[in-house]
């Protein structure tokens, strides 16, 4: 007896036309990505355009150039507290060192007297620190003071080479 059921055949697939036309679609979809892209770039360089102009006109008006000034003006102010905040400190760098020779000036007379040659650089630095200063009154004393111990060394000089004759 022959089997009933006849035996399963593998599947077979046949090539249908399609009633639609894809291509036209794509072509219509590739055609509005590329519209859109253009509009984009249009709103884009229009918008750069008008950002431009826009900046143009800002630096034309009196705003921008009160807020350049008032920039300027900040710049200034914390190159102005830089520049005190190092007066200050060279200012009282000058005073320690005032001080110091001061006290030099002091320790050296007591050692060696008040009228001796080996004060001569102690009183010539404290000559010029004043100077710095502008305490030129006070530079001007020890100066003229410095040239009488500067004559009296070379009297003492000559004073000597005279005795080694």
């Amino acid at each position: 007896m022959a089997d009933e059921n006849p035996a399963l055949e593998t599947a077979k697939f046949i090539k249908v036309e399609s009633a639609f036309n894809n291509g036209s679609i794509e072509k219509d979809t590739a055609e509005l990505q590329l519209g859109t892209y253009r509009q984009i770039q249009s709103c884009f360089l229009g918008l750069c355009l008008f950002c431009g102009l826009g900046v143009l006109a800002m630096q034309r008006s009196e705003t921008h150039t009160q807020q350049t000034l008032a920039r300027q003006a900040l710049l200034r102010s914390a190159e102005d507290s830089t520049s005190s905040n190092d007066i200050e400190a060279n200012a009282i760098r000058y005073a320690r060192r005032l001080t110091a020779y001061q006290d030099l000036l002091a320790e050296s007379e007591r050692k060696f007297g008040s009228d001796s040659t080996l004060l001569i650089p102690v009183i010539s630095q404290l000559a010029a620190l004043n100077t710095q200063l502008d305490r030129l009154p006070e530079a001007e004393r020890l100066y003229e003071r410095s040239q009488m111990l500067i004559q009296k060394y070379k009297q003492e000089q000559n004073g000597s080479s005279v005795h080694a004759k």
